[in-house]
């Protein structure tokens, strides 16, 4: 009613889950090949697995909190327009903002938990030799291959010199582009 045209850019579950695969593989095996190369790779002990483990379970609620914090910062309504939930066919953790956003803060908040649960952890693990950490980040990084997916739509949409904003879809992977010609 205001003039502003919709832009679907959403992609079902599946198609994210394989997505995350295919582009956090390559950025896997770059880590794996720098960290074997100045670290030897020991083995983990039953305890530092266990701790590993939860670790990551923990750090799953923590990259959808990070989400959260980083929507928050950016709308009006903070807090209030934020919303997390389980897809439980697909045992997929959410977070969802509720109110438009810009494509820079958009993208701040697709990106945080990854880049710092996986990516910062992952450098420093290959400069100080935590195995564990490592092992951990190179997860949190796999976790955050959707968010990476979500990261490249919203990068490669163009906007034609229009004014737009965009809204984090509610029940499907992606975000949704609300677009209107610039007033003169």
């Amino acid at each position: 009613e205001r003039g502003y045209e919709k832009k679907d850019l959403t992609f079902g579950v599946v198609a994210a889950n394989v997505w995350a695969v295919v582009l956090t593989v390559p950025i896997l095996i770059v880590f794996w090949c720098i960290y074997s190369s100045n670290w030897h790779m020991e083995r983990l002990s039953f305890a530092e697995q266990g701790l590993a483990l939860l670790a990551a379970f923990v750090l799953i609620v923590v990259h959808e909190l990070i989400h959260g914090i980083v929507f928050a910062c950016f709308v009006e309504s903070h807090w209030k327009a934020v919303s997390f939930g389980v897809i439980w066919k697909m045992l997929t953790p959410y977070c969802s903002c509720r109110e438009p956003l810009k494509r820079m803060h958009y993208l701040a908040a697709i990106l945080a938990p990854t880049i710092l649960l996986g990516i910062i952890p992952a450098i420093l693990s290959i400069v100080y030799g935590w195995m564990a950490m490592f092992l951990v980040a190179l997860l949190m990084i796999m976790g955050g291959g959707a968010d990476m997916l979500i990261a490249i739509k919203l990068c490669t949409y163009k906007t034609k010199g229009k004014e737009c904003v965009f809204f984090d879809h509610p029940y499907e992977c992606g975000l949704v582009a609300f677009e209107r010609p610039l007033a003169k």
